[in-house]
């Protein structure tokens, strides 16, 4: 309705970034180009302060979203064939099962190509040198995650959880401090509504939460150590 309305829905920048950095032939049908014709799929960043870092990313120097989410009839995928392999290969990594880690890896990009309809572009991005799984395993966990986090578009809650497990895609922020001291939100808080209706249970379970009832508490599976991680270029206006 905003889109409609002549209000834009920009295209975010970690997901711009990371899909530029690897030429991904699915940023044309997640994003439109800025209508400057110089800035294509810039994306812009969250939590941008003041005139300058808000004026850098107009409407029309970024990108908005897409093909895949203007059409009047989308369908909702709860969970893609794209995300099973992917899980699988990060399965695969761990040690979880016996599968071959790079052929699960390999399939979960094919089929995100083709659920958006680009099959045939998938064997080239594949052999590309920022898609082929190499490196540490950390490093290869990190592109199995990228990967995922691409592939899950749109299904946002799906990829802020991604985020939070993993810490990859490496988020840069712009300076805002809100009410949580510039850092991205790791939960929701609990409604007020569930304090006259439930007080008593979640009390106890507001005692389990490391830091409270707070956007920046971290849930009982966010257990990665060292998250969040700290993007490259953050700190640098612009971080591209």
């Amino acid at each position: 309705r905003g889109q409609a309305a002549g209000n834009p829905i920009r295209f975010g920048f970690p997901l711009s970034e990371v899909m530029l950095a690897r030429k991904d032939p699915r940023l044309p049908i997640y994003a439109t180009p800025a209508t400057d014709t110089a800035s294509a799929f810039k994306g812009r960043p969250i939590q941008l302060d003041g005139v300058a870092q808000r004026g850098y990313y107009s409407r029309t120097n970024t990108a908005e979203i897409g093909p895949l989410l203007k059409a009047e009839i989308a369908d909702i995928v709860v969970m893609s064939s794209s995300e099973v392999y992917l899980i699988r290969a990060e399965a695969a990594m761990a040690g979880l099962s016996t599968e071959n880690a790079e052929a699960m890896y390999q399939k979960g990009i094919e089929l995100s190509m083709a659920q958006v309809g680009i099959a045939a572009a998938a064997p080239n991005y594949i052999k590309s040198a920022p898609v082929i799984l190499s490196g540490t395993t950390e490093q290869k966990m990190e592109q199995i995650a990228t990967q995922k986090y691409i592939a899950l578009y749109p299904n946002v809650f799906e990829a802020w959880n991604e985020w939070r497990r993993t810490g990859y895609p490496r988020i840069w922020v712009g300076a805002m401090q809100g009410s949580t001291g510039g850092k991205i939100p790791r939960r929701m808080t609990y409604p007020i509504d569930e304090f006259s209706k439930n007080e008593a249970n979640l009390r106890e379970a507001i005692k389990g939460l490391s830091g409270g009832d707070e956007l920046v508490s971290k849930v009982w599976w966010d257990k990665k150590p060292g998250l969040p991680y700290v993007h490259p270029k953050q700190g640098v206006f612009p971080p591209m």
